[in-house]
């Protein structure tokens, strides 16, 4: 017998979600929603890294 790798676990369990809803993301989205928010963890919202600007002229960038 072959034993199910983790890959094909998760396709499975995607796609046995996805039916759950009728493949209805924004029904998929409330669920993920209300599962975070009952779901006791601590939720880190982190701010956005700065961007840096790349090193030399506007024209070395597009050779990039």
């Amino acid at each position: 017998m072959k034993k199910e790798t983790i890959l094909e676990e998760i396709h499975r369990y995607r796609a046995e979600y996805a039916k759950k809803f009728n493949y209805d993301i924004e029904a998929m989205g409330r669920d993920l929603m209300r599962r975070q928010k009952t779901s006791g963890w601590k939720l880190v919202k982190r701010s956005p890294k700065p961007v840096r600007d790349l090193p030399g002229t506007p024209q070395d960038r597009t050779r990039l």
